[in-house]
């Protein structure tokens, strides 16, 4: 696809008509511009379905010139780039003037939704969408304007007296105001809207659904509201001044909370409004009820990988390892704090304190967050451990499936990993920690499924001892890693399969194409 392409619809402003869309796919700050496991499930679930089409409505933070990741295939029909911390004020003026009652009614609207979501939930959202779809306010009115000043103190006077105005004002530029921003999106149309995650894009698709009258459905890959929650108590807050440290730790406990609750409060108004919620197992499922999903909408649809395009033409022994052989140890992932990458490099280190020779790759990209990436290096640095550690960056991994003995991820929140199926299709077990789908994707899921034996084993999070162990475990036992080997390849092969994944999905969309022209039989089309 052309930048002119992507280029015609931005800050949700259409250029020209836009087509019917059979499945219109949120998505927050991943395909096509960001590589990852979830932007190559929605690569597959776009690629395998030729005969329907498809829109991309991508979230990010501004707009700026991105790279493609990805070569977009034929049956994408637009792509649409919406940021939040972007408010165009020039683009969306008020349709026609309000009367000042009008404009009082939708502040009033506006200032109880923010109350809500500082209580962690959305339930005035119907009620300020029909305010600012309608156009009673304008962006300028909510960004800029002297009524929006009073706005802002009068929520602060409510529910933040306890912290300084200026943190809180600066938290109403980035936490409240992007919300309401997305009420001003103009999305194409499409005759389902499926959401990859709940947040940002999960709240967009809920004002699709409101605006356009079709369904919502959402899968989520990891939980949203709990990552988040992971990040929220992992950040760090840095101040200057040493003396303010006791209010610091104070605010941080506020701050904090807030966040969790936006996060919460978008999560529960898009569970609320699906039409229907698909998942990647079981624990994701428990997690999404007790984060307020219906569990009568809750479906688990397992992932699935290209297994014939994966598997090498010779399977290697895993059994078996020349002398004069490392061992080489792979992740495969972004190198960011939520995959805690350094759990890994310290695992490993005590890994090569036991065996002579010891390879470790790390492929993936490194510069989603630089930072950390660069905190990583200076622990392989300090661990003494350059030169057998090696950062590959973006590569072809399936050129390194092949030759790695085990694999290896420290994460502490997944969904169901696709990179550990890759590797089952080259037959390499993985040490992985007790997260999503990891365990009943080492162990089985079901009699049938753990029959086939462990393909790999599980660990806990944070824990460099016993992942080393592990690792350990399975590279100096040739028979217990050539059996683990055998049921990675086997347990792939029967429960993980692409094509069983893409026709679940490929049945769903068709009924909502179905239904819609049964609705409106102009909007039907032959497949």
């Amino acid at each position: 696809m052309t930048r002119s392409k992507s280029d015609q619809i931005r800050g949700g402003k259409v250029a020209g008509p836009a087509p019917i869309v059979d499945v219109a796919l949120l998505l927050e700050g991943t395909y096509p511009f960001v590589p990852g496991g979830v932007s190559s499930w929605v690569h597959g679930l776009v690629t395998g379905m030729p005969r329907l089409s498809f829109g991309l409505i991508f979230l990010g933070g501004s707009y700026e010139r991105r790279e493609f990741r990805y070569q977009l295939p034929g049956n994408v029909v637009f792509l649409s780039e919406w940021a939040v911390y972007d408010f165009l004020p020039h683009r969306f003026a008020p349709r026609k003037p309000a009367g000042p009652e009008d404009r009082r009614a939708a502040f009033q609207a506006v200032e109880q939704l923010c109350l809500d979501l500082h209580e962690g939930h959305m339930a005035s959202c119907d009620a300020v969408f029909g305010h600012l779809r309608n156009r009673t306010l304008s962006v300028p009115d909510l960004a800029y304007g002297p009524e929006a000043w009073k706005l802002l103190h009068s929520v602060y006077e409510k529910v933040a007296r306890e912290i300084s105005f200026l943190d809180f004002f600066w938290t109403w530029r980035y936490a409240y105001l992007p919300i309401l921003n997305l009420f001003f999106a103009e999305l194409p149309p499409a005759r389902v809207y499926h959401t990859i995650c709940t947040g940002w894009a999960g709240l967009l698709g809920v004002l699709a659904r409101k605006t356009h009258g079709v369904p919502l459905i959402l899968t989520e890959h990891g939980i949203y509201v709990n990552e988040r929650r992971i990040e929220i108590a992992s950040a760090e807050w840095v101040y200057s001044r040493d003396e303010d440290e006791m209010a610091v730790r104070r605010e941080l406990g506020y701050f904090k909370t807030l966040w969790n609750n936006l996060f919460r409060a978008t999560s529960q108004v898009c569970y609320a409004n699906c039409e229907a919620i698909y998942t990647l197992f079981g624990g994701n499922k428990d997690m999404q009820v007790g984060f307020g999903a219906p569990e009568d909408r809750i479906t688990v649809i397992r992932n699935g990988v290209d297994i014939d395009g994966l598997t090498p033409e010779e399977l290697p022994d895993r059994g078996t390892r020349a002398p004069d052989r490392p061992v080489r140890i792979g992740f495969v992932g972004r190198i960011v704090p939520i995959k805690d990458v350094k759990t890994l490099i310290r695992a490993c280190r005590k890994v090569a304190s036991e065996l002579p020779n010891v390879e470790v790759l790390l492929m993936g990209p490194t510069e989603e967050d630089p930072d950390y990436f660069a905190e990583c290096q200076q622990l392989v640095e300090m661990l003494d451990f350059e030169g057998r550690l090696r950062f590959l960056g973006r590569v072809n991994v399936r050129e390194y499936y092949p030759t790695l003995d085990v694999q290896v991820l420290t994460s502490v929140s997944e969904g169901q990993p696709l990179v550990i199926l890759e590797g089952y299709c080259s037959g390499v077990p993985v040490v992985a920690t007790r997260v999503g789908a990891c365990q009943e994707m080492i162990q089985g899921m079901g009699v049938d499924d753990q029959s086939l034996g462990p393909s790999g084993i599980v660990t806990g999070i944070g824990n460099p001892d016993e992942t080393a162990g592990a690792i350990l475990e399975i590279v100096t036992d040739p028979e217990r890693h050539r059996q683990m080997s055998e049921a990675a390849v086997s347990r792939v092969r029967k429960f993980y399969d692409y094509g069983e994944m893409i026709s679940r999905y490929q049945e769903i969309y068709e009924s909502y194409r179905e239904g819609a022209a049964r609705a409106d039989p102009a909007s039907g089309r032959p497949g």
